[in-house]
């Protein structure tokens, strides 16, 4: 099973929770997750709206207002404008349609202040799950943009590296840095036509993090 970028730490923990109560035999978690987020606070209405989420369609979806916007729209035209009857436009290889494609000099600087080791808060109650579970849990960086996979941002970047060994968790600390061809809508999303090509890459790093567990 997949935690992936859409969910907080909170969020993928409630999600979590959900999950083991149906299925105790869950093997394998793997947690990508972008960089971006570990400059945020702490979610901890993430946890909340994932539990009590009655809509079915929502209930495992992040809640952030514009994903939330953007989720109610693609679901709506889904199954309730009945005058559509091709939804091509609404699906892109799989992938729930992104917006506009980012400008080529998009770019952020992380600063190694605004670092917050608060937001491991949920990580290390999904690691305790992991344990309590026996399950096998590995921790991927998302991808990002190269123009922000720069000297200046290295600090930060090594920063969480440094969070995530004192959690003691089996991670991957290369960043895979995309191309404006390979980008998206922001700056770690990835371009829905290169899906396959970063799937691919994904299980690569999985594997060769699973022949050290």
């Amino acid at each position: 099973m997949a935690l992936t970028g859409n969910f907080s730490f909170a969020g993928s923990y409630a999600f979590l929770k959900e999950i083991l109560k149906k299925n105790k035999n869950l093997k394998t978690v793997i947690i990508v997750n972008n960089v971006y987020s570990w400059q945020e606070n702490v979610k901890f209405s993430g946890f909340d709206y994932i539990s009590q989420q009655k809509n079915f369609f929502l209930k495992y979806l992040n809640y952030l207002d514009k994903n939330l916007y953007e989720i109610k729209n693609f679901y709506f035209n889904l199954i309730f404008n009945k005058s559509k009857k091709d939804y091509s436009n609404l699906i892109i290889n799989d992938f729930m349609k992104h917006g506009v494609k980012i400008s080529e000099d998009a770019k952020i600087v992380f600063e190694s202040k605004d670092f917050n080791k608060n937001k491991s808060h949920f990580l290390k109650k999904i690691l305790k799950l992991c344990i309590e579970f026996n399950i096998k849990c590995i921790y991927l960086h998302g991808p990002i943009y190269e123009k922000s996979c720069n000297d200046k941002n290295i600090e930060f970047f090594n920063r969480i590296n440094q969070e995530l060994n004192s959690l003691k968790i089996l991670y991957d600390k290369e960043i895979k840095c995309l191309t404006y061809d390979q980008i998206g809508d922001s700056l770690y999303h990835t371009s829905a036509k290169y899906k396959d090509y970063l799937t691919n890459i994904y299980y690569k790093k999985y594997i060769k993090l699973s022949k050290n567990y």
